[in-house]
């Protein structure tokens, strides 16, 4: 089986001694691709410098909600074009709104997803969204800004059945992360299920959301199996069938045909 891990963080502190252990291990197991997703400025940077390192490895550039408050919109647009522009930069991302936390004012959240989005429109690359507590809100921007023509997936959705229809009216891609393998996601278990697979991919949000058996501890890419099982046995479809379903619907989102 070929796998692509859609959404991780090897850029973050947690991996800092061993990342290209993490990756060798993930390749082990059959995900030959990965995007390693910035969250402000230099973790974007880094996500850029890693990807250049290795064949199966490319980035994702933005500012996270929760770091909204430190985007500038003089210094960091230029910025963020010129990292876009590097190709093994694949999206723009992640960005959106998080109501949860609110570790940054909501008004500059929702102005940073606002320019963030205009811009991934103007360069037409896919968005990677950050959706938590957030939705009405979001969906409001996204009809009033638009999608990038290239389109937009909410990563590790946590909307269930809820806010499925309305995302997937907007054309949006659905990522399901290890939170679908808790127990208690039974609601977010069946939007998995009524995702059509032309829509689905799967991610590990690594170092979070670790999927049974290894919740508690440091996520990493090659646990994306057991997102892939989950979804699978939800969705009543072999898991080679869906691995080549949800690989193929990643090279085509994020534009790597002969990459």
């Amino acid at each position: 089986m070929r796998l692509f891990d859609t959404h991780c963080h090897l850029n973050i502190r947690h991996f800092k001694d061993d990342w290209k252990e993490v990756y060798e291990r993930a390749k082990d197991v059959g995900v030959l691709k990965m995007v390693i997703v910035g969250w402000d400025a230099s973790s974007s940077e880094k996500a850029v410098k890693m990807a250049k390192e290795l064949d199966g490895v490319y980035a994702a550039c933005g500012f996270h909600p929760h770091d909204s408050k430190l985007f500038n919109e003089v210094k960091h647009v230029p910025f963020l074009k010129e990292l876009i522009s590097h190709p093994k930069t694949v999206a723009l991302g992640e960005i959106g709104l998080d109501y949860y936390y609110d570790n940054s004012p909501r008004d500059v959240q929702r102005s940073v997803f606002e320019r963030q989005l205009a811009l991934a429109v103007e360069l037409d690359v896919p968005v990677i969204i950050h959706l938590r507590d957030a939705y009405e809100d979001a969906f409001s921007i996204i009809r009033d800004v638009g999608l990038p023509r290239s389109g937009g997936v909410l990563h590790c959705y946590s909307g269930g059945t809820k806010f499925l229809d309305r995302s997937l009216n907007l054309g949006l891609y659905i990522s399901f992360a290890g939170v679908v393998t808790f127990p208690k996601a039974v609601d977010l278990r069946e939007a998995s299920r009524l995702v059509p697979e032309d829509r689905l991919l799967i991610e590990t949000d690594a170092p979070y959301l670790a999927p049974k058996p290894y919740r508690g501890r440091r996520n990493e890419p090659a646990y994306l199996i057991y997102v892939l099982r989950e979804v699978a046995r939800v969705k009543r479809v072999d898991e080679a069938e869906l691995a080549k379903i949800t690989y193929e619907n990643a090279i085509k989102f994020f534009k790597l045909n002969g990459m």
